[in-house]
């Protein structure tokens, strides 16, 4: 066991990320010299010309580096420390760290193929026809799918880990299906499947391992605790906290803190 654990991320941060620059700006950087001139029109537009291509080569230098040198990411519990599943998720914590940290990560993430191509890379199952939202922290893409034409709102999380006890080590999957809606700044966690047609509401918190079911509509600044099943057809109106004890049936309505039913009928409620 190493002693200094965090200096070791320190140093191969900074290794790999030297790497990445070294790599991303190599092609630039000879066009530049290359082709510079006196001719104000030409360097114009080489200047932006070459920044664009650095962006997509840093974009692909990191994918390739997680590749290459992350081991696979594991669903499971395990120790804290150095062994090969917990080393997966400090590699990958790495490599999005190398494009999270840099100066130019909302420019990659603002272009939306390169934005697809990173998180492709980075293990994600995701379609062309799905739109990640700026300024979206998705952590562990490699254990998220996400369906098609489906849309990850502005500001939301997702996140595939937690630590219980500070000694162990969670990670689960994270599932949404096609056509569904995760609205901005929500928040979903390890182990959250939702079905198809779907929608989660701004600033809502999805605990571990809920369930959602297809065609569910969670309104605004809702809370859905550990464990939770939500069926097909259901709707819960805003504000309102879901527990597991909850028993909600296919079609209902449900709202309140504490919830309670409203309605059996889903054609009438409005969120």
């Amino acid at each position: 066991m190493f002693k200094k654990p965090f200096l070791i991320f320190d140093i191969l941060f900074l290794f790999f990320a030297l790497i990445t620059y070294a790599i991303a700006l190599a092609l630039p950087v000879t066009l530049l010299l290359k082709y510079w001139s006196n001719n104000l029109i030409l360097n114009s537009f080489l200047i932006p010309l070459c920044y664009f291509l650095f962006l997509n080569l840093f974009v692909i230098t990191v994918g390739l580096l997680k590749r290459i040198f992350q081991p696979k990411l594991i669903a499971g519990e395990f120790p804290i420390g150095m062994n090969k599943k917990y080393l997966g998720w400090v590699m990958n914590s790495l490599f999005q760290g190398i494009l999270i940290s840099s100066p130019f990560a909302t420019q990659c993430h603002f272009i939306f193929y390169l934005n697809w191509i990173y998180y492709r890379l980075m293990g994600m199952k995701v379609p062309l026809n799905t739109l990640i939202g700026m300024n979206a922290t998705i952590r562990q893409p490699e254990l998220i799918e996400v369906g098609e034409n489906s849309i990850l709102g502005l500001g939301c999380t997702i996140s595939c880990h937690y630590s219980p006890s500070g000694k162990t080590h969670v990670q689960k999957h994270v599932k949404i299906g096609n056509k569904s809606v995760v609205g901005g700044f929500s928040i979903i966690t390890p182990g959250v499947e939702i079905g198809d047609h779907s929608v989660v509401g701004t600033s809502t918190r999805i605990y571990p391992d809920v369930k959602i079911g297809n065609n569910v509509k969670i309104g605004a600044e809702c809370s859905i605790k550990f464990g939770t099943v939500i069926p097909d057809n259901v709707k819960i109106k805003s504000n309102t906290i879901i527990e597991k004890f909850h028993q909600i049936k296919s079609g209902q309505t449900w709202g309140g803190n504490p919830a309670a039913l409203i309605s059996e009928d889903d054609s009438k409620d409005k969120l």
